[in-house]
């Protein structure tokens, strides 16, 4: 009875503010008008949707008891002040610890699933086979977590672009975590980037529209 009354007083809450406030287990994230209003709308949406399929990603507080911060520009940036995870076939991915000297994603538990706000991204075309494969090559890639250039967010949304097949596996490993340790290589693998992965730019451009109104 307390998770049910707690869950419609964080609904309640939601609305009265038009999605501004919204509360949850582990804090509260505080959102402009604007991306409050849309995310509003888009839950009500996806209330209709099978959670159990497709691509999802689902942000909460850094911390329990902590305030976070989520906009539609710090999206495009993956700069939200939260944490986020990804949901792809029903399965929940997330960070093991995002102050680790090395990214490692691992499942988490329906009840740790549920502590998230998530939002539809789109359909999976991937298999859980594929899945457990470029989580496996993520973990294996030993990338130094790094809280502005590889964060949960910059994870969650390369995994969900490889699942909706956005990027392919180079793109989901190199793209998202390059390694650069000056300002040249920033550079050059920019212009790699765009000379070698010009397909996978242009179709992203849809992702950026669907981050911000969809």
């Amino acid at each position: 009875m307390h998770s049910i009354l707690t869950g419609l007083g964080q609904v309640l809450i939601k609305g009265v503010t038009i999605g501004i406030i919204n509360p949850d287990d582990n804090g509260i994230v505080l959102k402009d008008p604007v991306t409050g209003f849309s995310d509003a709308l888009k839950s009500g949406i996806d209330c209709f949707r099978d959670f159990n399929e497709g691509v999802w990603t689902g942000i909460r507080g850094l911390n329990k008891g902590q305030i976070g911060v989520s906009s539609g520009v710090l999206r495009l940036f993956n700069a939200d002040v939260v944490h986020q995870a990804v949901r792809i076939n029903g399965i929940s991915y997330s960070l093991t610890n995002g102050k680790q000297t090395e990214i490692q994603v691992e499942v988490i538990s329906q009840q740790e699933t549920q502590t998230y706000d998530w939002k539809y991204r789109g359909k999976s075309e991937v298999s859980d086979y594929e899945m457990r494969g470029i989580i496996r090559d993520v973990n294996e890639y030993s990338v130094r977590y790094h809280l502005l250039f590889a964060n949960c967010q910059d994870v969650s949304d390369s995994l969900s672009k490889y699942a909706m097949r956005l990027y392919d596996r180079s793109a989901c490993l190199h793209i998202i975590f390059p390694e650069i340790v000056s300002s040249s290589d920033a550079f050059l693998y920019s212009i790699g980037v765009v000379l070698l992965q010009g397909k996978t730019i242009i179709r992203l451009s849809t992702d950026m529209v669907a981050k911000l109104f969809i």
